[in-house]
């Protein structure tokens, strides 16, 4: 798997699915395909976040970060979770208003990961 077992900011690149710390999230190939063929505004692209730790799933909260510009930050949760035949995780539509580079801190309990993904229009 792709990126890092430690908490840090890791770049999303080409793949698919990326860890970091205590998250792996993706399907991050989907979500820069669907940013850059929506027509309207404002664009929302699907992520997936699966935690390490699933003993408790208290909201996941993710800061959406454009790099470049610190004024443009953005603070989404979801308390929605998900399940597949041995992985519970957390489903999301995040927000993407503009192209360029984001960086995508997410929290919920003791997990935490960072991810740097660049959406093309």
């Amino acid at each position: 798997m792709p990126g890092s077992v430690a908490y840090r900011c890791v770049e999303v690149g080409n793949h698919t699915n990326v860890r970091s710390g205590e998250f792996v999230a993706g399907n991050f190939r989907a979500a820069k395909e669907s940013f850059a063929n929506v027509v309207k505004e404002p664009n929302a692209v699907k992520v997936y976040w699966v935690p390490l730790h699933v003993a408790m799933m208290p909201k996941l909260t993710v800061r959406e970060i454009h790099v470049g510009h610190p004024h443009a930050v953005r603070t989404t949760t979801w308390r929605q979770v998900g399940a597949n035949p041995g992985v519970v995780f957390y489903p999301s539509a995040m927000p993407v208003p503009v192209a360029g580079t984001w960086r995508l801190v997410a929290s919920a309990g003791p997990n935490r990961g960072c991810f740097v993904v660049t959406f093309h229009e």
